[in-house]
C-alpha cells in the first residue's frame, strides 16, 4: 500500500501520513551501568531504513528521548537524537522531515528546562549536534511552561 502525504498545516511542507516515532525503540536484554535496557541499535537502524524505503519521510523525536525508559533521567537524555543522527548519515537527509521537541529537563542547572529563550537556543544547538545535521525541519514545544510567560507554541516563534 503506497504511503500518502499531507500538507503540514499551511506551511507547504508535505509529510507522510505515517510518522516514525523514537520515544520507544527496540531493546536488548542487556542493561547499562544504570540498570537501563540497552537499545538494539542494529535493529533500530534497519527499521528506520525500511520505513524510509517504504516512503515514510517524517521522523519525530525529542531532545529528552532515550528510547527505552520513561521518565528519562538526565543521565540518558538525548540518546534517541544521537542514534537518529547516525541514521541520517546513511540516507538522503533532504528527503526527510526531522521533527524534534524542547521543554523538559536536560541537565541539573536552573536554566536546563522550560521554554525560556535561553533554554530553547541551547536546546536547538544541542539537538543539532546530536542529530549531526545543520537544520531541524519542525521544532516543537513539548508542553507548556508555566514559568515562562507567553510560552504558548504560537508565541514562541516571535521570541526567537
Amino acid at each position: 500500500m503506497p504511503i500518502t502525504y499531507r500538507n503540514l498545516g499551511r506551511s507547504g511542507l508535505k509529510i507522510s501520513c505515517l510518522v516514525l516515532g523514537t520515544w520507544y525503540l527496540p531493546t536488548l536484554p542487556e542493561v547499562d551501568s544504570y540498570g537501563v535496557r540497552k537499545i538494539n541499535e542494529e535493529m533500530t537502524l534497519k527499521l528506520w531504513k525500511r520505513a524510509v524505503d517504504l516512503g515514510i519521510n517524517c521522523i519525530d523525536t525529542a531532545n529528552r528521548y532515550h528510547g527505552a525508559i520513561a521518565p528519562v533521567p538526565v543521565t540518558h537524555v538525548g540518546y534517541a537524537e544521537r542514534l537518529l543522527g547516525r541514521f541520517l548519515k546513511t540516507v538522503d537527509r533532504e528527503s526527510l522531515v526531522i521533527a524534534t521537541k524542547v521543554r523538559f529537563r536536560m541537565g541539573e542547572g536552573p536554566n536546563d528546562e522550560g521554554l525560556s529563550r535561553k533554554h530553547i537556543l541551547k536546546a536547538v544547538r544541542d539537538s543539532l549536534e546530536r542529530l549531526q545535521t545543520s537544520y531541524i525541519d519542525l521544532y516543537q514545544a513539548h508542553g507548556p511552561d508555566p514559568q515562562t510567560p507567553n510560552s504558548s507554541p504560537c508565541r514562541l516563534l516571535t521570541c526567537l
